[in-house]
């Protein structure tokens, strides 16, 4: 009988207790560590609660949404940058680029002003020079030229299609053709400015004017025939060949022309 109501009493005593407040002595008799919730009827298992505050220590911030923003093992390596700062690095890049330019530009223009400090006989290749003026030979990279195609070129170059001055000036002309000759070359010709001027069997020189130096290449010149107004002079390699002028139609080709530009620095 006694044992009977030991037993009732120990059954009693924890529900007595746990009306009375008495959660932590509740906690401690339960065998499986289940916690009563006075008045719910309902237990929580604390090691599901021990799990459930081992997950909330895993997130250190949480966004807006809810969601993580970092945590362990949320990415792994480096992290990725941010728009605006890619936004940066691209606006650098092309500041970077942008200077360069100028500083090219820059350094163009430097050069550009300081041309006007350099004589004009240094600015200009020529073939040959003669009394303060340049002589450039002008062709075609294929073919022979004309004198149509010869005066544009001149232009192009800041001259125009040349005189022949004095035997001192051909005998310039002839000399650096000849060094440019190769064996396989017995002569040349070339067009230049002059004209045949039929009456008194003259030429005239490329502004008109007449000519006081002439020189054909043989007996056989000028030729008589009609229209044959155009003047070329031929030069061969052999020095003891004679060079010289010849008229021919005004639409004849040839493999070269010479061309003239002053070396004096124009007025300003």
């Amino acid at each position: 009988m006694n044992q009977i109501v030991l037993l009732v009493f120990v059954a009693i005593l924890p529900v007595v207790l746990c009306q009375d407040d008495g959660m932590f002595l509740c906690k401690r008799l339960d065998s499986n560590f289940k916690m009563v919730v006075p008045g719910s009827g309902r237990t929580q298992n604390n090691n599901n609660k021990n799990r459930n505050n081992i997950n909330k220590d895993r997130v250190t911030r949480v966004n807006g949404n809810g969601r993580p923003k970092s945590g362990p093992n949320i990415s792994k390596g480096r992290p990725k940058p941010s728009p605006v700062e890619s936004l940066d690095d691209k606006i650098e890049e092309r500041l970077k680029a942008l200077e360069d330019r100028i500083e090219f530009l820059e350094s163009i223009t430097e050069v550009s002003d300081r041309k006007d400090d350099v004589p004009a006989k240094l600015q200009t290749f020529c073939h040959v020079e003669y009394n303060n003026r340049c002589f450039m030979f002008t062709k075609k990279d294929r073919g022979m030229i004309d004198e149509r195609e010869a005066r544009n070129n001149c232009k192009k170059m800041g001259g125009r299609l040349a005189d022949i001055y004095d035997e001192s000036h051909l005998e310039k002309l002839e000399a650096y053709l000849r060094e440019s000759m190769t064996e396989e070359i017995e002569f040349v010709y070339f067009i230049v400015g002059m004209t045949y001027r039929k009456q008194g069997n003259g030429v005239n020189k490329s502004d008109g004017t007449r000519s006081r130096f002439v020189k054909w290449y043989s007996t056989r010149f000028p030729s008589p025939a009609s229209g044959n107004s155009q003047i070329q002079i031929q030069v061969n390699r052999d020095v003891e060949m004679e060079s010289g002028m010849f008229n021919t139609s005004p639409f004849s080709k040839a493999k070269s022309a010479l061309c003239e530009k002053s070396l004096e620095s124009p007025p300003r």
